[in-house]
């Protein structure tokens, strides 16, 4: 994973926990989604079984009264269910998708069949259209090859869920002296009940999930980032401040080793460095202090730049020669050894592979003087050197 596209925070820790945080997240949005579609499909499921048992207990309430002929108790029980809390509508159906015991058609059948005016016809007949002629729920609900409770889903006025149910209401061998013997099924039951505490319980179901999953979320990043502190960023920070006091030219120092890991051979790594680089140091001044004392005690000035022209290096001769101050002499620079800049110019100029010294009258003196340009290996001007010399008693015995 690139780490690039997260913010760049400037503490490891911050910038681990931030991945951490995006997959664990990634991972509990995936998760509490699946659980929570599972869940909403396992309260459908049992609402469809509850479903089920309750429209094979009415069909059966249903055939105990319509057994005896009492088809208004079959209307009244009818119009008593629908007061159920939930649900939204119950119809008892005749295969053509009208509603059973409104009209007069089934009666007129059933005399037609008994031969004899057996049941009286309803003074005032209504034609109530349930579900269209065809429909597809109703044919299959009422296919005698698959008998089975047939569920589709509707919106109701306030675009909440309606699940309809249908269910065939099978022709018993009590049946056939009033209907059709050759029918299997004598109707249908239509059961619609609304979904609105279904779909609040799923989505109560989904804000628990969240926060449940949240609340997981939280307490495995507090632990991760804990074990993080501790087992990366303290560390990494302990080497990092150690590193830092050696930058500044604190070289006895160690880090304590936390692990046997990849952090604690970091630690291990730097305390080596930093025990090599201590006596590499160390070894340095102590070469440093010899040719100090040689340089010192030379009767010779000596004088060193470095490539900007800055003096970096006066002895005690160079300052009893020139008279000058030794601040003064640093402050003016290698050009002004000699107050004016054009004579050690010139002296670099002229200067060969063996420099050759040169006499120089300086304040009733004459020095030899020889200047020479500092160069590394691959050819760069990394300072120069002036070597000072008083030969003014030689050339007063010359004289």
């Amino acid at each position: 994973m690139n780490l690039a596209v997260f913010p760049r925070f400037r503490n490891i820790g911050h910038r681990i926990l931030v991945v951490v945080t995006v997959v664990l997240g990634i991972a509990a949005a995936v998760v509490g989604h699946l659980y929570a579609a599972r869940g909403a499909e396992t309260l459908a499921e049992h609402g469809a079984r509850d479903a089920q048992r309750l429209l094979e207990s009415v069909n059966r309430s249903i055939e105990s009264i319509m057994l005896p002929g009492q088809g208004a108790l079959a209307q009244s029980y009818a119009e008593r269910l629908k007061r159920v809390p939930d649900v939204v509508d119950f119809r008892i159906l005749r295969a053509d998708g009208n509603e059973a015991f409104l009209d007069n058609a089934t009666i007129r059948e059933v005399n037609a069949r008994l031969g004899t005016p057996t049941f009286q016809p309803r003074p005032r007949e209504e034609v109530s259209r349930v579900v269209q002629p065809g429909d597809e729920h109703l044919r299959r609900a009422l296919d005698p090859g698959t008998r089975k409770l047939v569920s589709y889903e509707t919106r109701g006025a306030d675009d909440s869920r309606i699940m309809n149910f249908i269910y065939a209401i099978p022709a018993q061998a009590g049946c056939t002296g009033c209907h059709d013997a050759r029918k299997a099924n004598l109707g249908a039951i239509k059961l619609s009940v609304s979904m609105a505490n279904i779909d609040q319980r799923i989505a109560a179901t989904q804000r628990e999930i969240w926060v449940v999953a949240a609340a997981a979320l939280a307490a495995v990043l507090l632990v991760v980032g804990l074990l993080l502190h501790a087992s990366v960023v303290r560390p990494i920070q302990t080497v990092t401040r150690a590193m830092q006091r050696a930058a500044g030219g604190d070289l006895k120092q160690a880090v304590p080793v936390p692990s046997r890991d990849e952090v604690g051979d970091m630690a291990n790594s730097f305390n080596v460095m930093v025990a090599r680089l201590h006596r590499l140091y160390a070894g340095l001044r102590e070469e440093q202090d010899k040719l100090t004392t040689v340089i010192q005690s030379t009767g010779e000035g000596v004088v060193v730049s470095n490539g900007s022209g800055e003096i970096v290096l006066v002895n005690d001769a160079v300052v009893r020669l020139l008279g000058k101050r030794r601040e003064r002499i640093i402050e003016e620079g290698f050009l002004k050894l000699l107050d004016d800049p054009k004579i050690i110019s010139d002296l670099l100029a002229r200067q060969t592979e063996a420099p050759v010294p040169y006499k120089v009258g300086y304040k009733g003196r004459t020095l030899r003087v020889t200047a020479a340009t500092i160069h590394a290996k691959n050819g760069e001007r990394i300072g120069s050197a002036a070597l000072l010399r008083d030969i003014t008693p030689l050339e007063a015995a010359g004289a």
